[in-house]
């Protein structure tokens, strides 16, 4: 990322501990947490969510936090946790906080940082051998950096300057993240509509096919060639990374196109697999319709008892489906040509709906992009600000 002949004639390039200073503030204990977060906001873990932390009892070596002070975590600042903390507080000893003793512009310094780190030029300077792991915890490591340098009006000019154009690009995102978030509740609506408000008698869920669970792979047991193991994770997102099995399993536990497969723990999902042979992971079934149960119409049918389910799981630590929920939660089923009839429907609704949901997601994954080149141009100093200087 730093090309010295590439960035303006007038800008520095200095070591980072030339540019900041690391702080040992004194710990208010009774003062909240505050969290580098990967969207590079900092901020007390109160205004962000209230659960799902690793909490310390002791709380040994954390530091304070002021309102102002920059700070980078030295685990996942590669990732984008660094920032200017909206708030005061304390942190644990995993963070770096500093002040800019020569009053360079903290939020420029973020800005960079950040940029360092989707461009992956952080995790190169980090000389960290173990993969994905980017390890700053020293502050020589993070301090010996070299770091570019503009004027200190410049720097001003320049978060001034992308703070206006990252605002109204991150306006566009959360616009259309919240029509893809529409359009899920469109589906949902139309699914629980038709399937829930049949006039039909109901059965349990239990009772509409045969769920076989998938195997229990262990770590070793996975080879260099061979099926793709399929986990909740391979079937939500057709880009996950797979495992691979090269051996002999029973005949069930073998996933084929156009089966049915049920994740029951921790998140519940419904799809139909379409991407070959593969083997089933445990935690998922693979669902056989029962006598008199169109395959298509148990897809839509099983979505719609996922939102019952998780209404008898509120106030529960279970994070799974048992058998005594898939008796308790009963469906109308109606006759076989009505579940056809009512599957084809929902089956053209939901197309058009996950059209336009890829769509806007495409279009997301664009803007984020472009977000991200744009604010490389900046800090390197590829973007021609002199109006905005003066």
């Amino acid at each position: 990322m730093i090309e010295r002949e590439k960035l303006p004639d007038h800008w520095e390039v200095v070591p980072l501990r030339r540019i900041l200073r690391k702080l040992a503030r004194p710990l208010c204990s009774h003062f909240g947490v505050v969290t580098a977060y990967r969207d590079g906001v900092v901020t007390l873990r109160s205004s962000r969510r209230a659960e799902g932390y690793t909490v310390s009892d002791t709380e040994s070596g954390y530091q304070g936090v002021e309102h102002g002070d920059l700070v980078f975590h030295a685990l996942d600042g590669f990732a984008g946790a660094v920032g200017v903390s909206d708030a005061s507080g304390k942190c644990t000893p995993v963070y770096h906080v500093c002040e800019a003793p020569h009053g360079d512009d903290l939020r420029f310094v973020a800005q960079v940082l950040r940029a360092m780190g989707s461009s992956g030029f952080l995790a190169l300077q980090s000389g960290t051998v173990r993969q994905r792991s980017v390890d700053f915890r020293t502050w020589d490591a993070l301090g010996r950096i070299a770091f570019p340098r503009p004027p200190r009006e410049e720097q001003r000019a320049l978060v001034e300057f992308l703070d206006r154009e990252t605002n109204r690009i991150d306006a566009v995102v959360k616009r259309k993240r919240t029509l893809v978030s529409l359009l899920d509740e469109r589906r949902i609506a139309a699914t629980d509509a038709l399937i829930l408000g049949e006039k039909a008698s109901t059965r349990p869920v239990a009772a509409l096919a045969n769920y076989v669970n998938g195997w229990a792979f262990k770590p070793d047991d996975f080879t260099p060639s061979g099926l793709p193991v399929v986990r909740i994770s391979q079937l939500t997102d057709d880009q996950a990374a797979v495992d691979l099995y090269d051996g002999d399993l029973p005949d069930s536990v073998r996933l084929r196109d156009g089966d049915l497969v049920f994740s029951w723990s921790a998140s519940l999902e419904v799809r139909v697999w379409n991407r070959g042979p593969a083997f089933l992971n445990q935690h998922l079934f693979r669902v056989v319709p029962a006598n008199g149960i169109d395959n298509a119409w148990l897809r839509f049918a099983l979505d719609a008892a996922t939102r019952q389910f998780v209404g008898l799981m509120q106030g529960s630590a279970m994070t799974h489906i048992t058998q005594p929920m898939m008796k308790l939660v009963r469906l109308p089923v109606p006759s076989p040509r009505r579940q056809r009839y009512v599957a084809e429907k929902l089956r053209s609704e939901s197309d058009r709906v996950e059209q336009t949901v890829e769509r806007l997601k495409r279009q997301i994954s664009l803007l984020d992009e472009h977000r991200q080149a744009f604010v490389m141009f900046a800090v390197t100093g590829q973007l021609d600000l002199t109006k905005s200087v003066a």
